[in-house]
């Protein structure tokens, strides 16, 4: 539990990379945000996760997408550690 009570930004967090970093992110204790284009497969993710991980759908190319990020991972965990 090396991350406990420390936030963390998981850009391309539905697959892949981003996916097992969140993983082993998660596995430390880490709260989780999966960013990414792909909702269906960050809100799968984010479930199977649980109640320490959300997800928000989004363009790292566009700026509004990353306001809604900023705003939502403020809102729901009031700060944020890692991107």
């Amino acid at each position: 539990m090396r991350l406990k009570d420390k936030t963390a930004i998981i850009t391309g967090g539905g697959t892949g990379i981003g996916l097992a970093t969140a993983h082993a992110f998660y596995q430390e204790g880490a709260k989780i945000i999966l960013f990414g284009r792909r909702k269906e497969k960050l809100k799968k993710q984010s479930k199977k996760l649980g109640g320490s991980a959300i997800f928000v759908q989004g363009d790292m190319t566009k700026n509004n997408d990353l306001d809604q990020l900023i705003n939502e991972t403020l809102h729901n965990f009031q700060k944020m550690i890692f991107l």
